[in-house]
């Protein structure tokens, strides 16, 4: 639906999407590549966690692309880490 707007040249204001996890309910939106949050009016005492949504879309330590184990994908039933079981593929 955003994308479809964006494509109309329709340059209006993002509302605001809720949403949970574990620490709250929160809507949030992207504006000009920001991500924007704001705890729900109802909760009295918001989690500060929510508050680090933006940060961490793009922090260093977030992995940037799907990873797989290469010993889970070659043998899917066994839980042994060998000497290979901690080659990662992207």
């Amino acid at each position: 639906m955003l994308e479809a707007a964006a494509a109309e040249g329709n340059e209006g204001p993002v509302a605001l999407s809720p949403t949970h996890v574990a620490w709250g309910v929160f809507s949030a939106r992207m504006i000009d590549g920001q991500l924007e949050v704001k705890p729900h009016a109802g909760d009295m005492d918001p989690d500060r966690n929510i508050q680090n949504f933006p940060a961490a879309l793009r922090h260093r330590a977030r992995i940037g692309q799907p990873m797989a184990r290469r010993a889970w994908l070659e043998n899917a039933r066994s839980w042994t880490i060998g000497a290979n079981g901690m080659n990662w593929l992207s």
